[in-house]
């Protein structure tokens, strides 16, 4: 079939009161195309990559310092890398921590450090982050409130 047959509709237009199919322009609406460029392929997240919030948290703490325990009971310490869409994690200069015992130690020994550690999400019970203010951001709008009296902040 061509494109130039008659009462054809073009694309990004309709026919007109008149079917002559020009001068009419359709109203694009909520969430429609506006007929410019290639139409754009809807994404489709996968696993925690879906929940926007779970993304948010998860991002804001890369290379924040935290504790993992396992189902096995052994408590690891490490630098928070990244994750996967199963929620799976990766700790950087990550070591597993002595019984609450020996506190009194300073750190682990250079020699029980391993570079990266992927945990599977099966195997996490807990996951800690150290010395992060996730209200950091919002005293941040106190503080301009304070600033700027007469702005209303929502």
């Amino acid at each position: 079939m061509s494109m130039k047959q008659a009462g054809s509709r073009k694309p990004g237009g309709g026919l007109g009161a008149t079917g002559t199919g020009g001068g009419s322009r359709q109203s694009g609406g909520r969430g429609r195309s506006s007929g410019k460029g290639p139409p754009q392929p809807t994404i489709q997240y996968d696993g925690i990559y879906a929940n926007m919030r779970m993304v948010h948290i998860l991002t804001s703490v890369v290379g924040a310092k935290c504790e993992l325990k396992v189902k096995n009971g052994g408590m690891y310490e490490g630098v928070f890398k990244t994750y996967s869409p199963k929620c799976d994690l990766v700790l950087d200069a990550a070591h597993r921590k002595k019984s609450e015992s020996s506190s009194r130690e300073v750190g682990p020994k250079r020699e029980d450090i391993v570079e990266s550690i992927i945990f599977k999400s099966a195997d996490i019970v807990l996951l800690h982050f150290k010395d992060v203010d996730l209200n950091y951001a919002r005293r941040g709008i106190d503080f301009l409130k304070l600033l700027f009296n007469n702005v209303k902040v929502i």
